[in-house]
């Protein structure tokens, strides 16, 4: 709500043109007569939030798999979204056209039944910008013609949701922010003023290679998390390949439900063999992912290991009896014992029928 507009609801209220003051009992009941947070990418995103996206390569990727799930209505597996479809705007700083289209045409390579003529179709409510090459966020002049171009957008498309992928393009040294943080601060004004959920991608430039992800892996950037409602990421599982881990590493409006101890793993790959994505395949603790889903555990692998171990296998025995390293044995036992999968419920007796 815009500064004039809460003026407007909430008579009583007293200004100066900068600051605006009301009791804290109107301040505490404004916000529990609002409806409940709409999700738009499970705890990670949720509407009227601006969200920060780092870490690994597949930022993109994702990206785009959260501008398509939005704007067509269709879930990303497993992750929960309240919110109905509608138009979203991606602002893409960062593909070419003949790059982004080449990620959503049919890959004939696959052993799928595309053909040439199965390229994706997005959905109409997906709106992809671009921006022109000598755009530049230098000056305060610099992000009022920024915001006035959001603006002009949103009042053209009608879209409440916004993806910039990704803002260090605005920056214009090695290590200086100035130009990130300026958009940073003229976002939050958009996205109070225009009612806008924001997503922010940052190209960091720190991997995390061997260690748990943080939101100092931002770099020169971290200070951008100061800004923003939400901060997730994305991390190696494994060694090089194509799996990868998300992890919540900050938010303001929710409990932190994806951590160090419950990161959702994904494979990259070419879903239905025309669309580059995401594509789920199971919960894991972040050390779990740092010392190898990635290179072939899997949940059945640590189930079977503890269940040798229980009947005091030695660590021999069980490489023999599982048909795997004894390295890779050892490295199981020192990861986290996994729930065992929980019992189907007993069957439900019918109600008596009384006449």
């Amino acid at each position: 709500m815009t500064i004039s507009a809460t003026l407007a609801a909430n008579p009583t209220t007293e200004h100066s043109g900068v600051f605006v003051i009301k009791n804290a009992n109107v301040w505490k009941d404004d916000p529990a007569a609002r409806p409940k947070p709409v999700q738009l990418f499970e705890d990670f995103w949720f509407e009227g939030e601006m969200a920060l996206l780092f870490g690994v390569s597949g930022k993109t990727t994702l990206a785009v798999q959260i501008a398509e799930s939005i704007a067509s209505g269709r879930i990303i597996e497993t992750a929960v979204m309240t919110a109905e479809a509608q138009p979203v705007l991606y602002l893409d700083l960062c593909l070419s056209e003949k790059q982004f289209g080449l990620r959503y045409t049919a890959d004939l390579e696959m052993e799928t039944d595309v053909a040439p003529s199965d390229d994706y179709e997005f959905s109409p409510n997906f709106k992809r910008v671009e921006m022109t090459a000598d755009t530049t966020i230098r000056t305060a002049d610099d992000c009022d013609k920024f915001g006035q171009g959001i603006e002009w957008l949103v009042e053209k498309t009608a879209a409440k949701v916004l993806i910039i992928d990704n803002i260090t393009a605005f920056r214009y040294s090695s290590g200086g922010t100035i130009g990130e943080l300026m958009l940073l601060r003229e976002l939050n004004r958009l996205k109070r003023d225009l009612g806008l959920s924001i997503l922010v991608i940052v190209n960091n430039e720190i991997g995390n290679a061997g260690r748990a992800l943080n939101v100092s892996d931002l770099g020169p950037s971290r200070i951008l998390a100061n800004f923003v409602d939400s901060v997730f990421a994305i991390g190696n599982s494994g060694n090089d390949g194509p799996f990868r881990y998300l992890k919540h590493l900050r938010a303001r409006g929710t409990e932190v439900t994806f951590g160090g101890d419950h990161t959702p793993t994904f494979r990259l790959c070419k879903l239905d063999g025309n669309f580059l994505g995401f594509e789920f395949i199971d919960f894991f603790d972040e050390y779990t992912q740092l010392n190898g889903f990635g290179n072939g555990i899997s949940k059945q692998n640590l189930r079977e290991v503890f269940a040798l171990r229980d009947e005091n296998y030695t660590i021999r025995a069980i490489a023999e009896d599982l048909e795997i390293s004894k390295s890779k044995v050892h490295r199981l036992l020192q990861m986290k014992r996994p729930a065992e999968p929980k019992p189907p419920p007993p069957p439900v007796e019918p109600e008596p029928v009384w006449r």
